[in-house]
């Protein structure tokens, strides 16, 4: 399952995040796949998409950061997972409309 993952760092927590970052490269355990991530420029915020088979593994992952970063998740489907879910909506509402 993909996972769409985004934190804020507080500024207070600024430097222990980078000093963090810098010491472990901020990659999650083997159970995750990282497949990208961004930092906004000019700004605390980023954004990652993360791979795994568990929600228990993100949030292992997540626990490696939330003491020092605002973090949210959000469970994640791709254009192709999406696409039929949309069909079946518009064959649903052509029925009702239909009728």
């Amino acid at each position: 399952m993909l996972y769409l993952v985004s934190w804020t760092i507080p500024m207070e927590n600024r430097d222990a995040a980078i000093e963090r970052f810098l010491r472990t490269g901020a990659q999650p355990h083997d159970k995750v796949q990282l497949r990208g991530r961004w930092h906004a420029v000019g700004h605390m915020l980023g954004f990652g998409l993360a791979e795994a088979e568990s929600p228990i593994e993100i949030q292992r992952w997540m626990m490696q950061w939330n003491d020092l970063l605002d973090m949210q998740v959000h469970p994640a489907l791709t254009d192709s997972d999406l696409a039929p879910l949309m069909m079946e909506l518009m064959q649903q509402r052509n029925d009702a409309l239909n009728r």
